[in-house]
């Protein structure tokens, strides 16, 4: 349970972000756990899975919860300059699926 204090200064997400990586353990079910009990936001960091093919799973994954259940999402994608790691436009294709910022 989250105990938040009233401060005018301070404004704080709970961010259900899956480390090192969504397919890491039993990560993907903490994630929606975590968003069942009430994270206001669900992340990913799709160049932390093995390959790339991997890398793309876990934005679909991570949007369709978002979508599920109605959450910001923080996809820390194309940070690092590696051409394996472009994961950019495969976001905004599945944001352009679920008419996200139209």
């Amino acid at each position: 349970m989250l105990r938040i204090r009233s401060n005018p200064l301070v404004e704080m997400q709970v961010v259900a972000f899956p480390t090192p990586s969504l397919f890491f353990e039993d990560n993907e079910e903490k994630l929606e756990l975590a968003l069942k009990h009430g994270a206001e936001v669900v992340g990913m960091l799709p160049h932390h899975e093995d390959t790339y093919e991997e890398g793309i799973r876990p934005i679909k994954i991570v949007m369709d919860l978002a979508t599920r259940y109605d959450k910001l999402v923080d996809g820390h994608v194309d940070e690092i300059d590696d051409p394996e790691s472009d994961f950019a436009h495969y976001m905004i294709e599945e944001a352009k699926k679920r008419k996200w910022g139209i």
